[in-house]
């Protein structure tokens, strides 16, 4: 058994140094694999060497963008998604909060204009990111405007395989089923699997100090669920 430490994941590169290694063997070699992502330790197993590289990469850490669709700087949408984001850095360390109630991103005006750093940023993480976790209010019976200006800068042809997992905020008990098919259009359209079991919130279901506690429960069910499609994509790679 020879012992393989990767000493650290960053995207879907790695690095890692062989004990000991006998090159005539390697064919036939077992490794004993510890990870290291960002300084935290993973997990240990062991795989053969021509299974090293794509293993490695399976259980790198996965990109995560959780979106709060709400352009208001007092709606409550912010509020849920910001605890899914907290819940989920936790485990995922790289995972990025984009708060749209905080302004900055520009209205798209077209390709070959230069736009300024907010929007640039929230358009590369939306990029590069595995897992986007978005959150919208219903507004006239739709996903948010603001929402939709974010997703006119994404490029379709970057975003297959990607896998979204949604929550859905309204006023009273009405609009969700109807959100939920809109915004799982615009996910199909970006080639993004998307978690079909949304969340459903109403006003009342949050407070200043966060989301009830049913409502928690089910956020976290579905941020981790979301999660799991992923890992078991890039498994299936």
């Amino acid at each position: 058994m020879q012992d393989v430490n990767i000493v650290s994941i960053t995207d879907t590169t790695f690095q890692y140094n062989l004990a000991h290694k006998n090159s005539s063997m390697c064919a036939e070699l077992s490794y004993r694999v510890g990870v290291m992502v960002n300084g935290i330790y993973r997990t240990q197993f062991s795989l053969t060497q021509d299974m090293v590289f794509r293993t490695a990469y399976r259980i790198g850490i996965m990109k995560v963008v959780v979106v709060s669709a709400s352009p208001r700087t007092n709606g409550r949408t912010q509020i849920p998604m910001r605890y899914v984001y907290e819940h989920i850095r936790g485990s995922e360390p790289d995972t990025e909060f984009i708060n749209l109630a905080e302004g900055g991103i520009e209205c798209y005006r077209g390709y070959g204009i230069q736009y300024n750093e907010t929007t640039t940023r929230a358009t590369q993480l939306l990029t590069e990111a595995d897992v986007w976790i978005i959150g919208t209010p219903i507004y006239n019976s739709f996903f948010s405007g603001a929402l939709k200006n974010l997703f006119e800068y994404v490029n379709y042809k970057t975003t297959a395989g990607k896998v979204a997992g949604m929550a859905i905020l309204a006023a009273g008990n009405i609009g969700f089923i109807d959100v939920q098919t809109l915004l799982t259009q615009l996910m199909s359209y970006f080639r993004v699997i998307t978690n079909p079991e949304a969340v459903y919130m109403t006003v009342d279901d949050i407070s200043d100090d966060g989301p009830l506690p049913s409502i928690a429960s089910r956020l976290r069910k579905m941020a981790d669920t979301t999660l799991h499609m992923a890992s078991e994509l890039r498994h299936d790679m």
